[in-house]
């Protein structure tokens, strides 16, 4: 097991920036609109996770014209078309196409303190794939499927705390 006196060298990388570091902006407007939606919520990956995942069906919702948002497809179409997707004023997700899947453009360095939280390494650090087109081939992404990732386990079933952190995270995001 890892213990303050053995983790101290471990680092992490993790797709998602604490749900602590406000010094990134979309950090902010999620503690913000969680606040709006649940006073008592705690910050957690998993309820950032869903809220940028909402953010991101947020925008690919609002390209689609309204006589269109009940065809099959369209929303996987949105994605195609909108390519690279801003989430919030430092974060992109994508592009999104048949011939490339790609989700946030960074990844973030973490480590261990010694009460065994987490903590972000220097920003330096941070490793950004912004400039690169493509970081995946995915060949086979059809415009009628989409499938919604998630890294929490839903141990506990559909109304589980993960699944209810996700959740949260993705109403938060919707009620903007």
């Amino acid at each position: 097991y890892l213990s303050s006196g053995n983790s101290r060298n471990i680092y992490m990388a993790q797709v998602l920036p604490l749900s602590t570091d406000v010094s990134v902006p979309v950090v902010g407007s999620y503690q913000t609109a969680m606040a709006a939606v649940n006073a008592t919520y705690i910050p957690s990956a998993i309820s950032l996770e869903g809220y940028l995942g909402g953010r991101l069906l947020v925008s690919a919702l609002k390209s689609i014209p309204s006589s269109s948002l009940g065809q099959s497809g369209a929303v996987a179409s949105a994605f195609v078309s909108l390519g690279v997707i801003p989430i919030g004023s430092t974060l992109r997700a994508g592009p999104y196409s048949r011939a490339c899947n790609v989700g946030l453009r960074q990844v973030w360095i973490t480590n261990f303190t010694s009460s065994m939280g987490l903590q972000m390494v220097p920003v330096n650090a941070m490793f950004s794939f912004s400039n690169r087109p493509c970081l995946s081939d995915s060949a086979s992404f059809q415009t009628k499927y989409i499938v919604w990732g998630q890294s929490g386990s839903f141990t506990a079933g559909a109304g589980g705390p993960n699944a209810n952190q996700t959740n949260g995270g993705i109403i938060a995001a919707f009620a903007e």
